[in-house]
């Protein structure tokens, strides 16, 4: 009777840490799906475009313009009517810029791009002094840091991931990149300007990938 007591125990406690996994592996779940519900509301992807444009306004010397986010957010997640400015000047523009992503490939340290889409941009890049660019003011430069001991170890470098893009898309991009002398031209050339790059209309479709170990 006393074995059959102590094997009835066993069984108990064995039971209860089963349901115990169960009931947390629930509740994980569950979180889950809560978090993922609370994602798609539009008062979750307002908060998050208000959030964004506020940390990079705070990290440049310019302003990010964002009308809307769209996205699953966790996998995906398309920017519309994208604007980065700084002066007066419009370094960056473009109708919607969208990332596609695995983060589970991040437990086997890739940072795998199903997609990214640029869709009807512009960059312009323009001389505004003598060997400054307008997007070189966007840049907060900090004052550079002394310290006594410069040895900087070589495996401190290394980027724990590496990249890969499955599906690169541009779509229809303007480029411009003109200095002081040719800002106001729009000149023809048989050969390479460096100074008065303009280029309309580029598309894309490729892959890339990259090892920085």
């Amino acid at each position: 009777m006393k074995e059959k007591k102590k094997l009835k125990y066993k069984r108990s406690f064995g039971r209860i840490i089963i349901n115990t996994f169960i009931g947390i592996f629930g509740l994980l779940v569950f979180g889950i799906i809560i978090s993922f519900g609370i994602m798609q509301t539009s008062t979750f992807r307002s908060w998050l475009k208000n959030k964004v444009v506020t940390t990079v306004d705070q990290s440049i010397n310019g302003t990010i313009s964002i009308s809307k986010i769209q996205g699953t957010i966790l996998t995906s997640f398309y920017l519309n009517n994208v604007s980065v400015t700084t002066g007066q000047d419009t370094v960056f523009i473009a109708e919607k810029v969208g990332l596609n992503i695995n983060p589970f490939r991040m437990l086997i340290g890739q940072i795998y791009i199903a997609k990214f889409l640029l869709v009807n941009s512009k960059i312009n890049f323009r001389e505004i002094s003598n060997n400054r660019w307008n997007y070189e003011t966007l840049l907060k430069i900090s004052p550079p840091v002394v310290k006594n001991d410069t040895t900087v170890q070589k495996d401190s470098l290394n980027f724990p991931f590496n990249l890969v893009v499955k599906n690169l898309i541009v779509t229809n991009l303007s480029f411009s990149k003109k200095t002081l002398k040719y800002l106001y031209t729009s000149n023809i050339y048989d050969t390479m300007n460096f100074d008065d790059i303009v280029i309309d209309n580029f598309n894309l479709n490729a892959s890339a990938a990259a090892d920085f170990n």
